[in-house]
């Protein structure tokens, strides 16, 4: 049986989802877990084990996790999703008309709504080619090298993203024209992330319980 070449997914070597989070965030983010799940074992298993203080500890874990690691931008056929502190919102790619990234990243739709990411903000892009640092901190020309200077965007910034996601909806676009998919419609659902959304209330559950108990 012969299968619609229309319905044939366009063969790639880049991953069919492409998750995108700032390092620093998530770096520190797990850096303050460990540490308060040390600091968490050792009031557990100690002589004198305090329970409010350990649902306090819980708590703050549940919402590094939840407001440095979960958040993220997905990159995907379908288009592009933003997994906020409580809120996801899907784009598909013909709603996503520009791209703001002044601040954080923030994708804006044809009528004009605007999307922003809380997991992706603007960074200060790298220089590179004949500059060097001098010593107030300055980029200044070195004068001696062949290299032009230019500007890179730091990775999972959200000049990064940014760039990341106008790629995407080229290769859709073309895809599209190609007659290799199927164009899609433009649509935009926002919706109340349900791990999310179970998380917060878990920490506020724990907080508000841990304070009665200390």
């Amino acid at each position: 049986m012969s299968s619609d070449p229309k319905l044939s997914p366009k063969p790639s070597s880049k991953p069919s989802v492409r998750t995108f989070r700032q390092r620093g965030a998530f770096v520190t983010g797990w850096f303050l877990i460990a540490i308060f799940l040390v600091v968490l074992a050792a009031i557990t298993f100690g002589s004198h084990p305090e329970a409010g203080a350990t649902l306090l500890l819980l708590a703050v874990v549940g919402a590094v996790y939840l407001s440095l690691i979960r958040p993220s931008v997905r990159l995907s056929a379908d288009g592009v999703r933003l997994d906020n502190l409580v809120r996801e919102v899907r784009l598909t790619w013909p709603a996503v008309d520009m791209l703001e990234d002044r601040w954080n990243l923030k994708v804006v739709t044809p009528d004009g709504a605007a999307y922003s990411s809380w997991a992706i903000s603007a960074q200060r892009p790298t220089m590179s080619g004949g500059v060097s640092q001098n010593a107030a901190g300055s980029m200044v020309p070195t004068g001696t090298s062949s290299v032009p200077m230019g500007q890179s965007h730091r990775t999972g910034s959200a000049g990064a993203v940014a760039a990341a996601i106008e790629e995407a909806k080229v290769d859709y676009e073309r895809a599209v024209s190609g007659g290799r998919i199927e164009p899609q419609p433009a649509q935009v659902h926002q919706v109340v992330a349900p791990v999310a959304a179970a998380g917060w209330a878990a920490v506020v559950v724990a907080v508000i319980v841990g304070i009665l108990l200390i």
